[in-house]
Parts: structure tokens; C-alpha cells; sequence
């Protein structure tokens, strides 16, 4: 993984070894994931810096069915009326069930040129099996396997993304497989009992004596 710490050195002005990287974690780690082998929907959520336009001009046409889920009624409000689109507000845990039941999930990010965003979303979908396809270019290689896990697309190119959706879409089996391979990979890397250590490792690293590891 390649730590994002460039853009935040250049933007304070101060030397990349004076900062840490600290991944981020599945939130749904903290209980057992859930099993439900829907499947027959693609599943995209959350509020902060979402790019849901990219997403809807990927899916348009495709007759592929998207579930996608704002809380934010200023979010919910800007979301594309389309016929494959069931736009909804679903809180906890029926999120978490949400992601469980679809085929893959989509995490569609707005590119702000500082700060990553959707960590936690991209845990949580492989953390149930699925894989994973974010549109960012700030944190998502840091979670996501290219091609193993899901894929990363640069934000706003909604052509390469429609190709990805399709081609998990249309290959379930692949889609299965990487997600597995995502389950594998946030249970050795990304669960809430790892980001524990890892702050526990930090304080000992700024005492002088260890590395954050795993």
C-alpha cells in the first residue's frame, strides 16, 4: 500500500517522514458479517464528498439495478431519477444489510485534491464478501487489490466505470471470487481490533520503539 501522506506534506509545507499513515477499518468488523447472497443489485452509499452523477451516467441504460442510500436529504435530493436507480435513506443495520445482498459495491468519490473519503465504505463491503469499486484517486488503492479485490477508477471517468460495473456484473462468478479474496483481505488487514493495535502501536512509535505493522 502506498501511504498518502504527499498531499497533506506539500499542502502544511513540512517533510512526508514527519507524517504516519494509519489505515482506517470495516466498522461492521465490530460483529459478524452478514450472509445474504442476494445479489441480483448493485449496491452505492453514503453522504460525504459521493459523486452519485458519475455512478447514474455509468449505470444509465444498462438496465443493471442500483441501490443507492443518502442519508442526507441534500444528498438523497441530488440523486438521478432513473429506472434502474431505487434511491433510499438506510440507517444501521440495514446499511450493513444492504451491502451484504448486493453483488459488488460501488464507492463513487468526488475528487477534493487533499483528503480521501469512503474508507470506511470500502472496508465495510469487502468486510461482507463483496468487491468493491471505487471511483477515487486520494485513499482507495490503499484498501482496494486493483483487479483481486475490485478495481479504482479516476473520479469523474464514468466509461471506465460502466466497463467495471458491467464486468462484474456479467461475470458472477468472478464477482464471487474477488469477493472472497476482499474478505480475505480486511480480515488480515482492516478489522476494528487492527485499528486498535495500530493506535496502540502509534503511541509507541512516538515514545521511540515499535512500527504500526498490523
Amino acid at each position: 500500500m502506498r501511504p498518502p501522506v504527499e498531499p497533506h506534506a506539500e499542502w502544511l509545507k513540512l517533510p512526508k517522514e514527519r507524517f504516519i499513515f494509519l489505515p482506517f477499518k470495516a466498522n461492521h468488523s465490530k460483529g459478524p458479517s452478514y450472509r445474504l447472497p442476494i445479489e441480483n443489485y448493485v449496491f452505492a452509499g453514503g453522504n460525504s464528498k459521493r459523486d452519485y452523477k458519475t455512478l447514474a451516467d455509468a449505470v444509465r441504460d444498462t438496465g443493471i439495478p442500483v441501490i443507492v442510500s443518502a442519508t442526507d436529504p441534500t444528498v438523497h435530493n441530488r440523486i438521478e431519477q432513473l429506472p434502474n436507480i431505487i434511491a433510499l435513506a438506510a440507517s444501521e443495520p440495514a446499511f450493513a444489510q444492504l451491502q451484504a445482498g448486493a453483488r459488488f459495491v460501488v464507492v463513487p468519490m468526488i475528487d477534493t485534491g487533499l483528503r480521501g473519503g469512503g474508507e470506511a465504505n470500502i472496508c465495510n463491503g469487502m468486510w461482507h464478501g463483496k468487491p468493491v469499486i471505487a471511483v477515487d484517486r486520494m485513499a482507495a488503492e490503499d484498501y482496494i487489490m486493483e483487479g483481486e479485490t475490485g478495481f479504482v477508477v479516476p473520479p469523474g471517468d464514468a466509461v471506465l466505470l460502466r466497463r467495471r460495473i458491467l464486468e462484474l456484473w456479467n461475470d458472477p462468478e468472478k464477482c464471487r471470487e474477488m469477493g472472497r479474496k476482499a474478505k480475505q483481505h480486511v480480515e488480515a488487514n482492516f478489522t476494528h481490533e487492527a485499528f486498535i493495535r495500530r493506535l496502540l502501536r502509534l503511541a509507541t512509535l512516538v515514545g521511540g520503539g515499535d512500527s504500526l505493522g498490523k
